[in-house]
């Protein structure tokens, strides 16, 4: 970990990661990345292929955000700007130099909305730089949290969803 955090600090240096390998490696063996999975079924929501996927992300988001101290704020309502970074990111691609935020445990310390726009396009490889910065960051988005949390009824949607990515990329 240390030599992608080195590597990560070199100027001009570039790590480009499979966006499926990064999911993999933030669900690991709980399906900790619920967060992930609701974002692209708000992007299902955004190209019309289901009804619901804003209102979760919404709720979810929204008490994420009250909750989370690591959190910005400015996230809380949310929605209007991941319809502009979905618009943005079909129309230009995605930016290199802005690149997905990982710590050592490829835990996705900023860009989890671009990771899940990459998912859903099915984008071969992202830009990512690693921090040592955040090591130790609260990041417990699974099932087992949706459900302590109240979020029980959007459980085997999110499962399901999981079900659909997993299928899609490890063919």
């Amino acid at each position: 970990m240390k030599k992608l955090c080195y590597l990560s600090e070199i100027a001009k240096a570039e790590i480009f990661i499979s966006p499926f390998f990064i999911f993999k490696k933030c669900s690991k063996k709980n399906l900790n990345a619920c967060d992930i999975i609701i974002r692209i079924m708000a992007i299902k929501n955004f190209y019309k292929k289901n009804n619901y996927g804003f209102k979760i992300y919404d709720e979810i988001q929204k008490y994420r955000v009250s909750t989370k101290k690591v959190i910005p704020k400015e996230q809380y309502d949310n929605i209007e700007n991941f319809k502009s970074l979905i618009k943005s990111i079909e129309e230009r691609g995605f930016d290199k130099d802005k690149p997905i935020v990982l710590n050592k445990h490829f835990m996705v310390i900023d860009g989890a909305h671009r990771l899940a726009i990459a998912l859903y396009n099915k984008i071969e490889k992202i830009p990512v730089v690693f921090t040592s910065k955040a090591y130790n960051i609260d990041y417990d988005y699974s099932i087992k949290w949706l459900i302590k949390n109240g979020f029980e009824r959007y459980a085997k949607l999110i499962f399901d969803e999981y079900q659909q990515i997993m299928s899609i990329y490890e063919k």
